[in-house]
């Protein structure tokens, strides 16, 4: 972020690029914690035994490869450089209504998924505090209630997306737009990273206790 609205050492292009933030760093990053997330759960995947636990992450799979196309606009704006478009050509591309070059970015679908990430969010900061209070035990909440850590990172993500919003409005180097006031991409690389560490915890959990249904499975046989 310091990098980017203060140009530190002139580096700021290396965050996101005039010609096409898609090619910058900040939006890679988010390319990469997604296909960290397609890759764990594909691994996770050809662990699992039960057939409900299969589900669960061949669902978090093929949403994760939606998200990842849908980030690099089906591979769009690889296609606008290597045919070599102007900056002017994209951004006409951006403003006309009848050009569709992802979904999430059509109407106020953005607006509505993010409302539902942090909903959720919260609902992960609350429902720990909340089971805590009411000294609430069930061991299946295990696996979905996250780690108290969880509670930290995302009051830190709050916190820097609103110090993103203020810089970007009073205190950034002005010849700096190549994100057009777009500083949430700071904050969904915080998104992702949640995901992507909640899934990591959460699915080692969930091939425990597809180990445990099988053994309960065999035993039950056995006996029979």
């Amino acid at each position: 972020m310091y990098i980017y609205f203060f140009d530190t050492l002139g580096m700021s292009h290396l965050i996101a690029p005039e010609y096409n933030r898609e090619f910058g760093l900040i939006e890679n990053i988010q390319l990469i914690i997604i296909l960290a997330i397609i890759f764990v759960s594909f691994k996770k995947l050809t662990k699992a035994k039960t057939k409900s636990i299969k589900l669960v992450f061949a669902l978090i799979l093929v949403g994760s490869i939606l998200i990842f196309l849908e980030e690099i606009d089906y591979g769009l704006h690889y296609y606008d450089y290597f045919i070599g478009k102007s900056n002017e050509q994209i951004s006409i591309e951006f403003s006309h209504k009848n050009s569709i070059r992802n979904i999430h970015n059509q109407g106020n679908l953005l607006h509505y998924i993010k409302l539902l990430a942090y909903i959720s969010l919260g609902l992960i900061v609350v429902i720990p505090i909340v089971l805590k209070r009411l000294n609430y035990r069930n061991k299946y909440l295990n696996y979905i209630v996250p780690q108290h850590y969880f509670i930290y990172t995302i009051m830190s993500m709050t916190f820097i997306n609103r110090a993103a919003l203020y810089i970007d409005e009073f205190l950034k180097n002005n010849d700096i737009n190549s994100l057009n006031s777009n500083v949430s991409e700071f904050e969904e690389v915080f998104i992702y990273y949640i995901v992507f560490l909640y899934i990591l915890e959460k699915s080692s959990l969930l091939l425990t206790f597809d180990r445990f249904e099988i053994m309960k499975k065999n035993t039950a046989t056995n006996k029979d």
